[in-house]
């Protein structure tokens, strides 16, 4: 088994995946491994071991699904000391091993390796927390700068990343592959991203500028919120009625209030940078008029005051936080239309990188039903359930025993 990994910085950086893959795969092939599967890591950092790809990596492991993991550096798997101990306890619990391409000492199976591999888990921690430091410093630099730091919010591109759309639009073209009616709506496109960077030119290749559409939703979402009549769920409904969708590291995806809430709240749009709670004056171009920032401000401010003049009819997801999708295994979250209809929706489709469609809340929680409605618990199940609790008593008492600690958490009732 093979897992590879990447940060956004890295990402920015040019590390690549495919390269840590391929050379993953030269190195268990040069031994003679079978590789069974390939878990792949984009856009997540190694400060914590709270990584979906990490995680589920992990309970392959714990099934017994693999006998080792082969990663390019130890510092793929984890850059926390106590994430490399405790996983490697469970790897070693499992009876899974840990080998590295670029670290031919680590051998989780012997002694030795464990020794080295827990001294190089110091060094890997000590250089995250250098790179941390670093990154702050850096972060504060850019944002006294007047740069943006981190993802840009909806509404606000690169020259450098329009470049690159622009680019992609020219290199269709010169296929010849295209109708003649597609090829027409991507002349114009070309031509209305030109227009857009030349009224942008002085702006540098990193600069945030206004996106050529995104622009107006995010102009859109604050005057219509600005009317007082309307709430984040409203601003967010109208939004997605309009065909916008989100940017930014997790794709193109639904407006939800927990998106539209930040967004209504961000000075970026205001033309302005913020480091660790505090602004300073951005290089980029405001989209929204500070008049109208304000007045949401103070819409929002009045809405949080406002008493509840009626009953909210709160609507119930029994699947909340258990549903997955049964494509890419994402969880599903729960969500509501207009007219009061619940859905369950897997937040990565259908138009982002899964093509798994919303479907009825309804449907999907009789179907639950109707499989449980057939489940048959065995004649001596209080029986069996008495004798599980009994034991877990005995054993707990056991464990206090030594510290003069009686157990009394316990009841052995069925």
């Amino acid at each position: 088994m093979i897992y590879t990994r990447v940060s956004r910085e890295e990402q920015v950086e040019g590390w690549s995946l495919d390269a840590q893959r391929d050379q993953c795969l030269m190195f268990a092939g040069a031994r003679g491994w079978e590789v069974s599967r390939v878990f792949e890591e984009q856009g997540r950092s190694a400060k914590t071991d709270l990584r979906p790809a990490f995680q589920k990596m992990m309970g392959q492991a714990a099934m017994r699904r693999f006998d080792l993991i082969v990663v390019h550096k130890l510092d793929r798997f984890s850059r926390s000391l106590t994430d490399v101990v405790k996983n490697v306890a469970r790897l070693k619990e499992a009876g899974v091993g840990l080998s590295s391409v670029s670290e031919p000492w680590l051998d989780t199976t012997s002694p030795q390796g464990e020794v080295m591999l827990y001294l190089f888990a110091v060094l890997a921690q000590w250089d995250n927390q250098n790179r941390a430091r670093e990154t702050a410093k850096g972060k504060e630099a850019r944002a006294r700068a007047g740069l943006w730091n981190s993802g840009l919010v909806f509404g606000y591109t690169t020259p450098r990343w329009l470049k690159e759309e622009l680019l992609a639009l020219e290199e269709r073209l010169n296929t010849g592959e295209m109708s003649p009616q597609e090829a027409a709506q991507c002349e114009v496109q070309v031509e209305e991203l030109e227009t857009w960077l030349e009224r942008w030119s002085e702006y540098e290749e990193g600069d945030a500028i206004p996106h050529p559409t995104n622009a107006a939703g995010a102009l859109l979402a604050f005057n219509y919120y600005s009317t007082g009549t309307v709430s984040d769920t409203a601003v967010a409904e109208m939004l997605n009625e309009e065909g916008y969708r989100t940017s930014g590291n997790w794709g193109a995806q639904l407006f939800g209030p927990d998106t539209t809430r930040p967004l209504l709240q961000n000075r970026f749009f205001l033309g302005e940078v913020q480091y660790r709670g505090e602004w300073f004056p951005g290089r980029h171009p405001a989209i929204v008029p500070k008049a109208l920032f304000e007045k949401c401000q103070l819409v929002r401010a009045r809405r949080r005051r406002r008493p509840l003049g009626r009953t909210l009819n709160k609507r119930v997801y029994p699947l909340a936080g258990l549903a997955l999708c049964a494509r890419c295994e994402t969880r599903l979250r729960a969500q509501a239309n207009q007219k009061g209809l619940r859905y369950y929706r897997d937040p990565h489709g259908p138009t982002g990188t899964c093509d798994q469609r919303m479907m009825r809340a309804d449907a999907a929680e009789a179907a639950v039903i109707g499989y449980l409605a057939h489940i048959r618990l065995p004649a001596d199940w209080r029986e069996r359930i008495a004798r599980l609790s009994q034991a877990n008593v005995v054993d707990a008492e056991r464990a206090a025993a030594p510290y003069g600690l009686k157990n009394t958490s316990v009841s052995t009732k069925p």
